[in-house]
């Protein structure tokens, strides 16, 4: 109730100021409102052509959409099979070329931690640039503190507590088990560590991806910062941690004897995701991939490149 009076009021608020054309009161302490309207947030979630802002690399929208309707997807056909009577049928569906976009569907997590490289490289780089060098740790991770820990302790302390109330049907009963689960492991989630505690109980299983980009969050400023001060041995540095991200995984693999993918009847699955899956020093290869990109689009600038016959016929047909 305390969310929907406060995004009621908010929208209302918002509709106020919209109407009468004030342009102060927003700026005051009011804006720390302004967030929750669902007057403005609807029109910018549902505007299908938005205007790029300075700064903003567009072209990303349309891999967030494809990368998260492809997860959607996946989980939406695998999940409800512990539910289903006719799994034989299931699994027989599963033969076909087009389930290969399920099966294979590990890599979509993977793009999501491209774009989140790129975006904290990029957006790093400009910071350093407009304060001259200046770089400012504590306000680096207090914002993503901020932005990631209430609305998970929101879920957790609903899933802790009266969610379960709310729930019917065949599935109901499982409910009962995250409310257990919730009670005793919701402190995982809050310090986004649940990745490397899975095996012993988590509460919301999806952490487990915020937990492992946060701990790649942390470590960025020692592996992009040095981009922007020391040009060659900057990059030479961000080389050597990229040539070890491929060989970690590789190294842990071959310790356990571990099968490339994760696909069912593939080798010891379990151990796979729970020593390589989860760990953030298996994940930072896309990750890195995206740091160098971001940093490749920082030293571009504004600056507009003109392809070649050649390398414009390459980008067209491949």
């Amino acid at each position: 109730m305390f969310l929907v009076v406060l995004v009621v009021c908010a929208s209302l608020v918002d509709m106020w100021l919209a109407h009468t054309g004030n342009r102060r009161l927003p700026k005051g302490v009011l804006r720390y409102l302004l967030v929750f309207s669902a007057y403005t947030n609807l029109g910018k979630i549902l505007q299908v052509n938005p205007s790029s802002a300075p700064g903003t690399i567009s072209c990303l929208h349309a891999m967030r959409v494809l990368s998260m309707t492809w997860v959607i997807y996946c989980h939406e056909i695998t999940v409800p099979l512990v539910y289903m009577v006719n799994i034989t049928s299931y699994f027989t569906s599963l033969k076909g070329f087009v389930a290969q976009v399920i099966l294979n569907g590990y890599p979509s997590v993977d793009t999501f931690f491209f774009l989140s490289g790129l975006l904290v490289s990029y957006s790093v780089l400009r910071a350093a640039k407009r304060t001259g060098g200046r770089f400012n740790v504590p306000l680096y991770f207090v914002h993503r503190f901020i932005r990631l820990v209430p609305p998970i302790g929101i879920v957790v302390g609903l899933l802790a507590t009266v969610l379960r109330f709310f729930v019917s049907g065949p599935a109901a009963s499982a409910w009962d088990y995250w409310y257990e689960n919730c009670k005793r492991h919701w402190w995982k989630d809050i310090l986004l560590v649940s990745n490397f505690m899975l095996e012993t109980g988590d509460c919301i299983g999806q952490t487990w991806y915020l937990g492992v980009d946060m701990q790649l969050y942390l470590v960025a400023p020692i592996i992009i910062l040095p981009l922007y001060r020391y040009k060659t041995s900057g990059e030479a540095w961000l080389f050597l941690v990229t040539v070890f991200s491929a060989i970690i995984p590789a190294a842990i693999t071959y310790k356990f004897d571990m099968a490339p993918t994760l696909l069912q009847g593939q080798g010891n699955t379990t151990q796979a995701f729970l020593k390589r899956y989860l760990m953030p020093w298996c994940r930072a290869s896309p990750w890195l991939a995206g740091v160098w990109l971001g940093y490749l689009l920082y030293r571009q600038g504004n600056v507009r490149y003109k392809m070649s016959k050649v390398s414009d016929f390459f980008y067209v047909w491949l």
